[in-house]
């Protein structure tokens, strides 16, 4: 009941910007990056200046960074493979 008065207290602006942030929260957990970023930066689209959103940006930025790199490791290793069951 509290945290629902306390909802009740907060600007439009402030409401928006935590349905952004739980948005983004809720698909970083399941791992969808792409969906999370939009949301840090919808979030960010309300409060410019907020190191919170800024910051989960960044780290959503590295992931997938790092999950493109992974994807690709793993493609060349697969053409790898291919070439020599192909060969041999």
């Amino acid at each position: 009941m509290i945290h629902h008065e306390n909802e009740q207290n907060l600007s439009p602006e402030e409401k928006l910007y935590r349905e952004h942030m739980q948005g983004a929260s809720d698909f970083e957990k399941i791992e969808i990056y792409k969906m999370a970023r939009r949301y840090y930066k919808k979030a960010l689209s309300v409060k410019p200046d907020d190191h919170e959103a800024q910051s989960k940006l960044d780290s959503i930025v590295i992931k997938q960074k790092n999950e493109l790199k992974s994807i690709a490791f793993i493609a060349v290793v697969a053409v790898l493979i291919i070439a020599i069951v192909i060969i041999f």
